[in-house]
Parts: structure tokens; C-alpha cells; sequence
């Protein structure tokens, strides 16, 4: 999957911040890619809250994230020494690690095809790290809804949806900060590798992975 470089910024009811499992929850997806471990912002610090989605800045990342009805998470996080960004979002699917899944990613712009890949096991799934980066993040930016379906191996399909509101904000305030705490300041995703990869073994699947 192809992160976004912070130098090209784009300009369901969250449970997010009162529900400690998912402060819990988005740690465990913070650490696909870091092991450094904080908590999520308090509920009080109003400024880092957007509608239905919190955005914080922490000593090695940034992430700006929401959660649904079934305590599923999806976000876009940051961070500082690649200089890349990636969406990662739990549908509480188990699965091997760098595994493709071909997904029907649903907005109010409509439908449009996107692979997630399969990374590091949370407490009964795995986070799925979503590409191409750039045109997730104009589908996450400009609508208000986002629903992701995914067909399982026994012919069933998995359909997961959360809310968009507020994330444009929660985004924007996010990576503005990331990007001065960004080391090196700007990576060409495709150019430079990432110093954390999570590369799949199908060598066929093009791009960086944080």
C-alpha cells in the first residue's frame, strides 16, 4: 500500500471516546507500525474532537480515527520518522498477515474497488491497512458516510460501515502537526522505502508500506 506523504495534504453514532475498550483497541492498531504506547485525549480536550472523530498527536505518531456501533475502527495515522501516512480500519476479520483482500468501498459518491491488506492481529481480528492511500483519502474527505464490504471464504460477505463526520477537520488538524513534527519532512512514498514496512509476499502488489 502506497502511504501519503504529509507534504501532499489533502485539503454510525462514534462511541469512540467514552468506551475504554476502544481507547484500548486503537492503541493495538497503533502498534502495527510503533510500538510506542499512549492514551487517547480526554473527552474534555475539546479541540481535538471533530464531530465523530478524535484526532491526537503523540510522541512517534498522529492519528485522526473514529468508531461504529460495533466497536470497529477506522483512521488515518501518521508518522513522524517515514514521514507517511496510511487508513487502517478493523472489520473484525481474522486472516494471515500481508493477505490481499479485494473490497467494495461504498460513499455517497458511490462505489469503488480498493485492496486491503492484511497486518498485525488485534484482541479477535486483524487491522487491514487500506490502498491506494490518496484515493481512500479523497473518498474519507469529501463525504459523510463510508461502508466497506469484503467476501469471506464461506461465500458470506462482511459489510462494515462508520461515520465521515467530522474527519475532513479531524484530518486536516492532525496531519498539520504531524507534518512539522516529520522526520524527514517530506518522503515520496513511491520513491523511498518505509523504515517500518509490512510488505505482502505477493510480489505483484505495488507500493510502501508503513
Amino acid at each position: 500500500m502506497t502511504g501519503g506523504c504529509f507534504s501532499n495534504m489533502i485539503t454510525e453514532n462514534s462511541l469512540f471516546l467514552s468506551d475504554k475498550s476502544m481507547k484500548t483497541k486503537i492503541l493495538y492498531l497503533v502498534s502495527i507500525f510503533s510500538m510506542f504506547l499512549g492514551l487517547l485525549p480526554s473527552a474534555s480536550n475539546a479541540e481535538q474532537i471533530s464531530q465523530n472523530w478524535v484526532w491526537s498527536v503523540e510522541q512517534d505518531y498522529a492519528f485522526a480515527a473514529t468508531n461504529n456501533e460495533q466497536k470497529r475502527i477506522f483512521g488515518q495515522f501518521c508518522y513522524y520518522k517515514t514521514g507517511l501516512c496510511a487508513y487502517i480500519v478493523d472489520l473484525g476479520i481474522t486472516c494471515k498477515k500481508s493477505d490481499v483482500f479485494p473490497s467494495l468501498v461504498n460513499t455517497d459518491a458511490g462505489a469503488r474497488k480498493f485492496d486491503l491488506i492484511c497486518g498485525r492481529r488485534l484482541h479477535d481480528s486483524n487491522a487491514l491497512i487500506i490502498k491506494p492511500f490518496r484515493s481512500i483519502d479523497s473518498l474519507v474527505t469529501h463525504n459523510k458516510n463510508i461502508g466497506f464490504a469484503v467476501a469471506l471464504r464461506n461465500g458470506k460477505f462482511k459489510v462494515v460501515h462508520f461515520s465521515l463526520l467530522g474527519s475532513k477537520q479531524a484530518i486536516k488538524m492532525m496531519r498539520s502537526y504531524a507534518k512539522q513534527n516529520a522526520k524527514p519532512p517530506s518522503i515520496d512514498p513511491d520513491d523511498q522505502p518505509s523504515q517500518k514496512p509490512l510488505t505482502p509476499n505477493n510480489p505483484n502488489t505495488k507500493g510502501k508500506y508503513l
